[in-house]
């Protein structure tokens, strides 16, 4: 559990909203979050993840969401505010990767002569019974994204017909 929590909080730095909005600390729900994301996953390895961190501001109570696929599931976290106040359940929701009932992608159309081979400005749209989400949700330094990002696709793609 404990090589599970350390590769959550890696990615979690990595994740580039969400380091720019924990300069100051990160939010008391923080650890009960990956507690969550632990026990949804169990010890499986992550495929892919994405999070996307918009802190509090002012009026705006700030939202977060985070996806982890394993080969098996796809865990999903989505609340706006502080859950510890209990106006939004702090909740990650888990479905079988199989569910998927379609996929898209799409990307940017530029003047540029294509590489062919760049996946960073690929959006991935799933669609499951429980939530569709735009992938990634936000912006990562994580050194693998791009081959995270392939593998995904071509796991999509098995899963869509499962």
């Amino acid at each position: 559990m404990n090589n599970q929590r350390q590769w959550f909080e890696n990615r979690f730095r990595s994740e580039l909203s969400w380091r720019d909005g924990t300069v100051d600390g990160v939010p008391a729900w923080y650890s009960q979050l990956l507690t969550d994301l632990i026990l949804a996953t169990g010890d499986e390895a992550i495929r892919y993840f994405s999070a996307k961190y918009v802190p509090p501001r002012g009026p705006n109570p700030g939202s977060v969401a985070v996806v982890a696929f394993t080969d098996d599931i796809v865990a999903y976290a989505n609340f706006a505010g502080d859950p510890s106040t209990g106006a939004t359940p702090l909740e990650v929701t888990v479905t079988a990767r199989r569910a998927l009932s379609s996929f898209s992608l799409e990307s940017e159309a530029t003047d540029s002569e294509p590489t062919g081979d760049s996946l960073a400005d690929v959006r991935i749209t799933v669609n499951y019974p429980l939530f569709s989400r735009s992938l990634p949700l936000g912006a990562s330094d994580w050194a693998d994204r791009e081959g995270e990002t392939a593998d995904l696709i071509s796991c999509l793609r098995r899963d869509v017909v499962a």
